[in-house]
């Protein structure tokens, strides 16, 4: 007896499972009150009907599974696709500014860097002012007073910041000279990056309510962070960083660091055959001496980043 058709609302599995059971009860209840040849032709049609099931469940199984591998090569392909084009539109913006570095006047690598940092990092200093977040203040300003005093004007540590403090942040009032105290802030800063605490910061009170930019008592330096951002923002409003560079800097000096600049932006290394080449820059005697060294490491440039 075929019972398949009990099952017809039911998954081509279930009724598969359903006549499978249903019909071994039957076969067996039968067993013992059908012939031989009657029990026989039981367990032949039996055995049709669930090869005959068997085989559409099969064929409907090799369809979803084609089906699934065909989704899943799809989904593969369209990502290995976005992915060379996201790749090659960033392989072709970064040959396309390493080009711009390199074509351009020496004024464009430090005019990108300043105008970065005025888009990216002042946003979140004023951020920081606003909800009193004084230690990301004076991280933040310091990756700034770093990277300008260093690669622009070629001055590092504790010596940078009192340059970059007195040049770009500092007021007319005594109050509002931040470079007086250009070593506490350096050392404040430090100590908050590297060490956490340490005894000098007790030394040091960050005071939101007073209407001085600094003050000193006895035993205590008292820092007004608003102040100090506000201060340290006018630079970058009023574009001086880029005149300041013109200004103190000679066209030689300027030539020669631009393509510092391109060194450390590259990442180069010191026994790296451009960097090599850049470091000769500095023996040049005039700017004739500049500019053929200098046409030398363009080319270089030019064949190996494939420009």
């Amino acid at each position: 007896m075929h019972f398949a058709l009990l099952c017809g609302s039911s998954s081509r599995s279930l009724r598969l499972c359903f006549l499978v059971a249903t019909q071994a009860v039957v076969m067996f209840l039968a067993c013992g009150l059908l012939t031989p040849r009657l029990w026989s032709n039981t367990v032949v049609r039996f055995l049709l009907v669930v090869r005959n099931e068997m085989y559409e469940e099969l064929e409907r199984f090799k369809y979803w599974l084609v089906l699934l591998i065909g989704i899943c090569l799809t989904i593969l392909i369209v990502a290995l696709t976005s992915f060379k084009g996201r790749r090659k539109n960033m392989m072709e913006a970064y040959k396309k500014r390493l080009k711009g570095f390199l074509d351009q006047s020496e004024l464009e690598i430090p005019g990108w860097m300043t105008v970065s940092m005025q888009n990216y990092i002042l946003p979140e200093l004023y951020v920081a002012k606003e909800k009193k977040l004084d230690m990301l203040i004076f991280l933040g300003t310091h990756a700034i007073i770093q990277t300008i005093s260093e690669k622009l004007f070629d001055i590092r540590g504790p010596t940078g910041t009192k340059f970059y403090l007195e040049t770009f942040v500092d007021g007319k009032s005594e109050d509002r000279k931040f470079s007086l105290i250009s070593d506490d802030i350096h050392e404040m800063r430090n100590v908050m990056a590297h060490q956490w605490w340490a005894s000098s910061t007790h030394e040091i009170a960050l005071n939101h309510e007073m209407s001085e930019g600094w003050k000193r008592e006895p035993n205590l330096l008292h820092i007004n962070p608003e102040v100090y951002v506000e201060q340290f923002a006018r630079a970058f409003e009023r574009g001086e960083l880029i005149d300041k560079y013109r200004q103190l800097l000679t066209d030689e000096q300027r030539a020669v660091r631009k393509y510092y600049l391109i060194r450390d932006w590259l990442r180069l290394s010191e026994p790296d055959p451009i960097a090599q080449e850049i470091k000769k820059l500095a023996k040049c005697a005039s700017m004739q001496d500049i500019r053929t060294q200098e046409s030398v490491i363009k080319q270089m440039i030019y064949n190996v980043y494939g420009l």
